[in-house]
């Protein structure tokens, strides 16, 4: 009985960070009118325009969403709260339409209201950006799912991207993924954090196997 319940931990486990996910974020850089997709790595000092936008990748159920949020966390842990959007409250920021937390020089927001199909993230001037940096992109959506013909229940969907600033384009691009980040390759993309995750449940899993035994 204790292996039945091990084998089905470890398969919600390894699910719950291989799963797709129901948002993706992709990166946009604008070069001379001519974008190119999921830049993963930036030139530092580059006069160019990055886009990076969050946006529904599969839910199919989705009955409408009440707040949509977008932030990003440097590699010393600040977090930044940049853009927001919500359906519920009128008297509050970004009611039916995508909003910055606070105005910053170059940067502007991007997305689009749409209750079953929302997007949300900013427009960036790279040189902006802080040299010899990680940066980790996330967005989360709440939102209600239709379980019924009637019914609905209240969901959460959150999906984290990195993108490198770099001071040499020679260097390899890092890319860290939680969820399929379309139009990415899955065959030549590195993913760091869902195998890193497997591994260390994997790990804790078989502790806890050798322990049931008798």
């Amino acid at each position: 009985m204790e292996r039945v319940l091990f084998v089905c931990v470890l398969c919600v486990l390894i699910c719950s960070v291989n799963c797709q996910d129901g948002l993706s974020i992709v990166f946009i850089m604008h070069e001379e009118d001519n974008p190119t997709y999921n830049e993963t790595e930036v030139t530092c000092g580059s006069y160019e325009n990055l886009t990076i936008m969050c946006r529904i990748n599969n839910i199919p159920n989705i009955y409408g969403f009440s707040f949509m949020n977008f932030d990003r966390v440097n590699k010393t842990g600040f977090v930044e709260h940049l853009a927001t959007m919500q359906s519920i409250n009128n008297s509050i920021r970004g009611y039916r339409i995508p909003e910055l937390f606070d105005p910053m020089a170059n940067m502007t927001v991007a997305g689009e209201y749409s209750q079953k199909n929302p997007s949300l993230g900013i427009k960036v001037l790279v040189a902006s950006l802080t040299c010899n940096d990680m940066l980790n992109y996330s967005c989360s959506l709440d939102y209600d799912e239709k379980t019924g013909d009637t019914t609905h229940e209240a969901k959460n969907s959150t999906v984290f991207k990195y993108l490198t600033v770099s001071d040499n384009v020679n260097e390899p691009t890092t890319v860290g993924l939680t969820t399929a980040d379309a139009p990415v390759d899955n065959n030549t993309s590195t993913v760091h954090s869902a195998s890193e995750a497997v591994a260390g449940a994997v790990a804790l899993l078989l502790l806890l196997d050798l322990l049931l035994l008798p």
